[in-house]
């Protein structure tokens, strides 16, 4: 069912004219700020309900899709390896299935999501937690694309060293996220994904995250009122969504802004939304 909402946005300071967005996790000197982002919830919006139309959705248009794919059984959910080896695999699978051209595919990140995580924009740090993999965090309620072109190239040093620029230049790069709930139905904070036509550069403000000795290059949405939203409802949990986070090539959806938000038709008493989410880069048409 269509739901009327409001989401949360990025607020253009004045200070952006001169510096760039930034929140730093690390100590600071005394008296520096640790970051200039301000957030605000934006007028209400209609998000539209995908349910029944799920085939017209197609990921070089609006940049995402939505398919039906059993979940493997008994995978632990606790533990970083169950996921990598059971888990992991079939996501590959799924991309290699929907992508087709697919010469090389490498899995770089994926986190477990919960409604009741303390919601915070610093994610776990392996190297200090042995389990920060399977540490649970907060739905992300910004509007939001996962990476900038910067940042994707960062990812691609990380993972191909100095190979990774002639990479870029060779093969057609895509970086795609596949998003599965892991309760039964999703009732509380749903996923809703923004039409790539519906939004341009124009709307977005690069950010960037410094942690851990790394900056990852994320862009946070300024509100539009253009933008036009989807959601699957009572979405399940043998359902995923794949969506873009950044295409290199032209003249198709490049990425795709997506975020929670509070669902105005979940039941009392529905179960608190727990997801994964797989975020992989592939290199294709080499």
């Amino acid at each position: 069912m269509n739901q009327l909402v409001s989401f949360q946005y990025l607020v253009h300071l004045p200070i952006y004219s001169y510096e760039r967005p930034y929140y730093i996790f690390n100590n600071v000197p005394e008296g520096t700020p640790s970051g200039n982002l301000k957030s605000v919830h934006g007028p209400e919006q209609l998000v539209e309900d995908a349910r029944g139309s799920e085939k017209d959705f197609d990921l070089d248009v609006q940049g995402f899709i939505f398919e039906s794919r059993p979940l493997p059984p008994d995978i632990d959910w606790n533990s970083k390896e169950a996921i990598e080896q059971k888990y992991i695999p079939s996501v590959k699978a799924v991309l290699r299935d929907v992508l087709g051209d697919v010469q090389h595919c490498e899995s770089f990140d994926w986190r477990i999501r919960h409604a009741a995580a303390a919601q915070v924009l610093r994610e776990p740090d392996p190297k200090t937690n042995p389990d920060a993999r399977t540490t649970r965090i907060s739905p992300a309620f910004n509007v939001h694309v996962d990476q900038t072109p910067l940042g994707v190239l960062d990812r691609m040093r990380q993972i191909y060293g100095h190979e990774a620029d002639s990479l870029a230049a060779m093969y057609r790069v895509r970086l795609i996220n596949i998003w599965r709930p892991l309760v039964e139905v999703v009732e509380d904070l749903p996923l809703a994904l923004c039409d790539a036509r519906s939004a341009s550069l124009d709307d977005l403000l690069e950010v960037s995250f410094v942690d851990h000795g790394y900056t990852r290059h994320n862009f946070m949405a300024k509100h539009s009122p253009d933008f036009r939203f989807f959601y699957l409802g009572k979405m399940r949990r043998e359902e995923v969504c794949v969506f873009k986070v950044f295409d290199s090539q032209d003249n198709v959806a490049k990425r795709v802004l997506h975020g929670a938000f509070e669902s105005k038709l979940a039941s009392p008493g529905s179960a608190p939304r727990e997801s994964i989410e797989v975020r992989l880069l592939v290199l294709s048409g080499g």
